[in-house]
């Protein structure tokens, strides 16, 4: 694999011979020496090593190994980190942005959904004081979250599709322009 970064192997009829050389001991030396170099992080460590399982198992796919040598257990453990959260102050700050950014963020935020979820709620799905979720929810079940007043306010005289944009990263990027949060 090292052979393959510093462009050592430049064809597939170089690579051939050294892949049917991997065994699982191979590749957990070279975990131990990834961690020994001492200046990559865990996540680097296991991006590495995630590229070298794929190419491995592209080896697999095209017949050119029987089977991965790839072992179990070899990639790091990650510690899992929180989400990061807005504080109060940016929260009420995206809420405040012009339309259709504060109120996609004023509902986001009121009813918990998730991205997916927001982009598919239409004006129907609003019962009773509460959005129903029916559709394609990540559990596959019917949820019912209650509307503040304000949202039930701001909603009653919307039409169709509640939020009118599909990317996320696309709302995510203007919202950080318009409010300098990052």
């Amino acid at each position: 694999y090292i052979l393959i970064y510093e462009k050592k192997i430049s064809s597939l009829k170089d690579l051939l011979p050294l892949l049917e050389k991997v065994a699982k001991q191979d590749v957990r030396e070279y975990r131990i020496w990834l961690d020994g170099l001492g200046r990559l992080k865990p996540a680097s460590v296991k991006h590495i090593l995630s590229d070298l399982r794929s190419l491995l198992n592209w080896a697999v796919d095209c017949d050119l190994l029987d089977r991965s040598p790839f072992p179990r257990n070899v990639m790091p453990k990650l510690q899992q980190q929180q989400p990061k959260r807005l504080s109060d102050e940016e929260a009420k700050l995206v809420m405040s942005l012009p339309e259709p950014y504060g109120f996609i963020a004023r509902l986001g935020i009121g009813t918990g959904l998730r991205w997916g979820e927001l982009t598919r709620v239409q004006s129907t799905d609003i019962q009773d004081g509460q959005l129903v979720v029916q559709h394609k929810t990540k559990s596959g079940k019917v949820r019912r979250v209650p509307l503040s007043r304000e949202l039930q306010q701001e909603v009653r005289f919307r039409v169709g599709k509640l939020v009118p944009l599909n990317d996320p990263s696309g709302f995510a990027r203007q919202v950080r322009r318009l409010t300098g949060i990052y």
